[in-house]
């Protein structure tokens, strides 16, 4: 009896701790699409480290930290980067410049949301 209280108890705490930490960490990740140099690429993350991404256009990112799969393989911190556009429905722009040899950061970088992600209120 006082094993299975036991187990209770920790499987109780364990989901306590670990579900609002994913849950949050899940709601400022964007999954999208990036263009770079007019080329579209898959596989775009962009994990804000802060309690909501940045909603408004001349929002600035400050920690960003983001990786295209297939492209470039390390992960790059954006500082300074800004949203450039807010469209309606289901997707939005961020603008990021990036301080990297390995990506020919001429352009700045568009990222779109794929469709049927949550609209900016």
């Amino acid at each position: 009896m006082k094993k299975t209280i036991a187990i209770f108890l920790v499987v109780t705490l364990f989901l306590a701790v670990l579900a609002p930490l994913t849950n949050a960490y899940a709601k400022n990740r964007i999954y999208g699409y990036v263009y770079v140099g007019g080329k579209r690429t898959n596989g775009f993350t962009v994990n804000f480290y802060k309690k909501r991404p940045p909603r408004f256009v001349g929002s600035t990112i400050t920690k960003t930290r983001y990786r295209v799969r297939g492209y470039f393989q390390s992960r790059v911190l954006a500082n300074g980067g800004y949203v450039v556009r807010v469209p309606y429905k289901t997707s939005r722009g961020i603008s990021a410049k990036v301080a990297s040899a390995k990506i020919p950061c001429t352009k700045p970088i568009l990222i779109y949301l794929p469709r049927g992600a949550r609209p900016i209120r």
